[in-house]
C-alpha cells in the first residue's frame, strides 16, 4: 500500500509543478501589477485634481491679458470709461474692453470681437491719474486688480 500511495504521490507531485506558479512566476507577476499601478495612478490624480488646473490655467490667462493691455496702454493716447467699457485711443484706432456674457472681449473701432478672459462674471474700469485700474472676479469669486499706466501723458494728449 506504501508504494501505491508513493508512486501516486511522485505522479501527482511531478504533474503539479508543471502546472502551478513558482514563486519567481509570483514575484514577476505581481511586479508588473505594481508597475502598472504607478503608471494609472498620475492619471487618476489629474483627473481629481482637475479645479487646480482650471484655476491654474486662468491664472495664466489673466497675466497674458496684462500684458497685452499693458503694451496697448502704453502706446494709447487717450482713455475713456464709458458705461462700464475702457474706450481707448491708440494712433487712429479706438479699442474697447467690455464684458460681454460670461467673457471680456476686445473690439477695434467697433468691429471683431477677440475674446480675453473667460469666466467672468465683474468687471470694472478706473481711471486713475493717467493709468487705469482694472478689477475683474471670475466664476468662482476670485478677484484679479491691475493698475497700469501709460507712456503718454494722457493730460496732454488731450
Amino acid at each position: 500500500m506504501k508504494k501505491i500511495l508513493l508512486s501516486l504521490i511522485r505522479k501527482y507531485a511531478l504533474q503539479m509543478n508543471n502546472q502551478a506558479f513558482t514563486l519567481v512566476d509570483t514575484l514577476f507577476a505581481f511586479s508588473i501589477f505594481i508597475m502598472i499601478i504607478f503608471m494609472i495612478s498620475p492619471i487618476f490624480q489629474v483627473m481629481l485634481n482637475n479645479k487646480v488646473t482650471k484655476t491654474r490655467l486662468q491664472d495664466m490667462e489673466w497675466i497674458v491679458f496684462c500684458n497685452q493691455i499693458k503694451q496697448e496702454i502704453h502706446m494709447s493716447k487717450k482713455a475713456e470709461v464709458i458705461s462700464g467699457k475702457l474706450v481707448l485711443t491708440v494712433d487712429t484706432q479706438t479699442v474697447i474692453y467690455e464684458r460681454y456674457e460670461n467673457t471680456l472681449r476686445r473690439r477695434v473701432n467697433f468691429a471683431g470681437n477677440e475674446t480675453l478672459l473667460q469666466h467672468v462674471s465683474e468687471v470694472s474700469f478706473t481711471l486713475l491719474n493717467n493709468g487705469i485700474s482694472i478689477n475683474v472676479k471670475d466664476s468662482s469669486g476670485k478677484t484679479y486688480t491691475v493698475d497700469l499706466f501709460s507712456f503718454i501723458d494722457w493730460n496732454l494728449a488731450a
